[in-house]
């Protein structure tokens, strides 16, 4: 009894295992043919048939037109995005879920729609599938959403031009992939760490809108890292809250002086350590008495190890 329970219990396993692999096979040989559709992308809807056509309100192709046209003149994101803002041109969107779902709505600009936008290739009629897939590797047990790798399009695997009606043509995708990619490596490469005096780094978060703040120097020169400069640079650093400015194309938040900042936090905090501090000074001259003591009594030890053998010698 025993032995049937133990071979049905693997057979069942096998069959499962079967079962999804051909469900995954399936899916992939779907794939191929360019059938997998999730939600439609912004400025594309989804048709009865499950296909994806251009939207059909003429206002939305005009505005998605306007963006791959003013791109390539801005020549990155962050120039379209300060663009769009100063003209106050919204975003058509469609949401997916809500009371709303499907519904027109004119949002304003951010930094994630546009990135989004321009690196899907369905705006030059194409259909990918495989570029957001599961790393084993990356995953983290208990986790089921870890794991998820992002690739370009070139590397997805399915990649079919010509699917959809296109916004712009293929090479023009590629130009603006190119640029895109240069951009970004060029951020990365600006983003290095670099030395300064500031204590708050990554930790002063704004008051109003709940963002980190950044640290910035001004008019800071490449003197030489003694304590006048130093010092100079402390003069000079400020906090400034920019994110509604990165993602949005809005005016910066606020700003203040990171010298009368630190100088107010390291007050607090030496008021706060002073007794901690005093604590673990006496603890450290004691052991620091007791760690003489030890090496006097190894000394001596030492010494008289040395008498014995010498004695032992003669």
């Amino acid at each position: 009894m025993v032995y049937v329970t133990c071979f049905n219990g693997t057979m069942s396993e096998a069959e499962l295992h079967v079962l999804k692999s051909r469900l995954q096979q399936g899916l992939w040989n779907k794939a191929q043919r360019g059938e997998v559709l999730n939600h439609p992308p912004l400025g594309y809807v989804r048709t009865l048939a499950g296909d994806y056509v251009l939207d059909p309100d003429e206002q939305v192709q005009a505005v998605v037109r306007l963006i791959f046209e003013q791109f390539p003149r801005r020549g990155s994101v962050n120039g379209l995005l300060k663009w769009l803002v100063r003209h106050e041109v919204k975003l058509p969107v469609r949401p997916h879920f809500g009371p709303n779902r499907g519904e027109l709505e004119w949002r304003r600009p951010n930094r994630a729609t546009l990135l989004n936008l321009l690196h899907h290739p369905i705006d030059a009629g194409a259909y990918r599938f495989g570029h957001r897939e599961v790393d084993p590797r990356k995953k983290i047990p208990g986790r089921p959403t870890t794991g998820r790798t992002f690739r370009a399009h070139d590397a997805c695997r399915v990649l079919i031009r010509d699917r959809f009606p296109a916004y712009l043509p293929w090479e023009e995708f590629e130009r603006n992939q190119q640029r895109l990619s240069e951009n970004s490596s060029l951020g990365k490469l600006l983003s290095a760490p670099r030395h300064g005096p500031s204590l708050l780094a990554g930790l002063v978060v704004c008051g109003r809108c709940g963002h980190h703040m950044l640290v910035a120097y001004s008019n800071a020169g490449s003197g030489r890292a003694d304590g006048n400069s130093a010092k100079a640079a402390r003069q000079r650093l400020r906090y400034s809250c920019q994110r509604e400015a990165i993602d949005y194309g809005a005016e910066a938040c606020q700003s203040l002086s990171g010298a009368a900042l630190e100088a107010f936090v390291e007050e607090r905090l030496l008021q706060a350590v002073s007794p901690a501090s005093l604590d673990l000074s006496l603890a450290a001259e004691e052991i620091e008495r007791e760690r003489a003591q030890l090496d006097d009594h190894w000394r001596q030890r030492l010494a008289r190890s040395r008498y014995e053998v010498e004695q032992a010698r003669r």
